[in-house]
């Protein structure tokens, strides 16, 4: 029992702390080809995750052949 609730507090910490990122959603910029980007976290001392708002293009296959949607890019229809 012991071992079942101490994996859920990790999951549930794991969640929080992926939710949690201090990186802004933001539109494509020149150098993205993906729909995620790293940015420096507040303590200066590792990254956080950020990602590119639903819509934006990116590279699936070939140059922007593919479209942003909750942070992964997918073949543009």
């Amino acid at each position: 029992m012991r071992a079942a609730v101490l994996t859920w507090a990790l999951v549930g910490l794991f969640l929080v702390e992926e939710a949690s990122s201090k990186c802004p959603t933001i539109k494509r910029r020149p150098q993205d080809t993906n729909c995620n980007y790293y940015c420096r976290n507040e303590a200066d001392n590792g990254w956080e995750e950020g990602f590119l708002l639903d819509g934006q293009t990116c590279n699936y296959e070939t140059s922007n052949d593919g479209e942003c949607r909750d942070g992964i890019c997918y073949k543009a229809s």
